[in-house]
């Protein structure tokens, strides 16, 4: 399907083959040499439309220090090669644009950016009800079993630091602000108000308070919590300066969770799938971070798709996370959830629906007030994605404890989508498969990495 113009930002991103001086504010600085004389002239052309680098999160000194901490482990690019330019005001489309500027010599590549969304379905308040049962704590095959985990030394995550990548978050909410949360990007913005219970669930799922009420996370004890936005001002997101000023904030072991999908349309895509995302998260798994990915909610054959990296032409490094529906089938696993994009790049999966949590309000506390809002029903790739997240972080508590050092980010990926530490998946009724992995069930990846040298 061809792509919305509301599926896209109106800019057009560039990957230039130099490395631009760092003192360069625009393109017009970088192109005021003599190398770089026809992107200069092509920008003439289209009128000069407004420009910055792609990463402004981060100062260009800072982002230097972090690609020099971690050189990049497959892309080995440089994101201060990646510029933004603003084409929503022209004729042209930023299709047309970005075709017209990857036939310069001096670009790399172009492409017209997608929206960023959430990795949720589109009720704008999930529902559920019932009481506040946790069903995907519960041991396999209906749940990732958290109490096996939480039985053993570091299995409440403690020494990991967590960093969640999305734009909004009710940190005043009774199971969060114990957390001690910390913005290091971009606006909390909340004036987004399905983008604040979106957030306020998901570290619901993954670090909410054990005290007895509400609900519990998966790791209760993390060394810190970070919150980076991929929200810059009204008009402009960055998930690659969102990604890349978290890994600022963590060391190797820790987990950095990507609540984000590109598209708003059809096709909606993890966001790994647009190049410069691709190389952030590439940085910080190279730095030793443990990246969670959500696949999206687009029901789409990743392998299928024509970007390399969502079929094996490139690996991220990231662990990507599809979601199923809760109910277990025949005693054995879950079957995928329709709208979970799915397909060899899908490492493994969580529940994508019925997941209790903090968050939109379909569950009130008491006197019903904002700080104590629940829900039943977070679901999507959302949903999955925070409760793998919280996983990873109780294997790397436990790798510290065990072996005093936690896991590289693809030893620990790889060891969340090998079947033997995982509940499988179930084919749909007419016996297809659609890829997605297994769930991770922490019974066994207690004992895997007990036994790792």
């Amino acid at each position: 399907m061809a792509r919305t113009l509301s599926d896209l930002t109106g800019h057009v991103v560039v990957r230039l083959a130099v490395l631009p001086n760092p003192a360069a504010g625009s393109l017009e600085d970088v192109t005021g040499g003599s190398t770089l004389t026809a992107l200069g002239n092509e920008l003439s052309d289209l009128g000069n439309p407004r420009n910055a680098r792609l990463v402004t999160t981060l100062g260009q000194g800072d982002l230097a220090a972090v690609e020099r901490r971690s050189p990049g482990r497959q892309v080995r690019r440089s994101l201060a090669q990646y510029w933004r330019i603003d084409v929503g005001g022209l004729r042209a489309s930023p299709v047309e644009v970005a075709r017209r500027l990857a036939l310069l010599p001096e670009v790399e590549t172009a492409y017209a950016e997608r929206a960023v969304s959430l990795p949720s379905p589109r009720a704008s308040r999930p529902g559920g009800t019932g009481l506040f049962r946790q069903r995907y704590l519960a041991p396999a095959p209906v749940g990732v079993d958290a109490a096996a985990a939480w039985a053993r030394l570091g299995g409440r995550g403690e020494g990991v630091r967590l960093a969640d990548v999305e734009s909004a978050w009710r940190e005043t909410h009774v199971e969060l602000r114990r957390l001690g949360l910390r913005l290091v990007a971009g606006l909390n913005d909340k004036d987004d108000a399905d983008a604040v219970d979106h957030g306020t669930a998901t570290l619901g799922v993954v670090a909410a308070a054990d005290d007895g009420q509400g609900v519990t996370g998966l790791a209760t004890r993390l060394e810190s919590v970070h919150l980076a936005s991929h929200v810059v001002d009204v008009s402009t997101t960055e998930v690659a300066g969102a990604v890349t000023a978290a890994a600022r904030h963590l060391r190797a072991g820790d987990v950095l969770l990507l609540e984000v999908q590109r598209g708003l349309t059809d096709p909606i895509l993890p966001t790994e799938s647009e190049e410069a995302d691709l190389v952030a998260i590439d940085l910080a798994v190279g730095a030793g971070i443990t990246v969670i990915e959500a696949a999206g909610n687009g029901g789409l054959d990743l392998d299928l798709r024509p970007e390399p990296q969502l079929h094996g032409g490139f690996d991220s490094g990231a662990v990507v996370v599809g979601a199923a529906r809760s109910a277990v089938v025949d005693g054995v696993g879950h079957r995928r959830r329709a709208d979970s994009n799915h397909g060899s790049r899908v490492d493994c999966h969580a529940w994508g629906e019925n997941v209790t949590t903090s968050g939109y309000g379909t569950l009130p506390v008491g006197d019903g007030a904002e700080d104590a809002m629940y829900t039943a029903g977070y679901a999507g790739t959302s949903s999955a994605s925070a409760i793998v997240a919280g996983v990873a972080a109780v294997v790397q508590g436990m790798a510290r404890a065990a072996h005093g050092a936690p896991l590289d980010p693809v030893a620990l990926r790889d060891l969340l989508r090998d079947p033997r530490n995982t509940t499988p998946q179930v084919p749909t009724r007419t016996g297809l498969l659609h890829h997605v992995g297994g769930m991770p069930d922490l019974a066994k990846l207690a004992v895997a990495v007990r036994a790792l040298p």
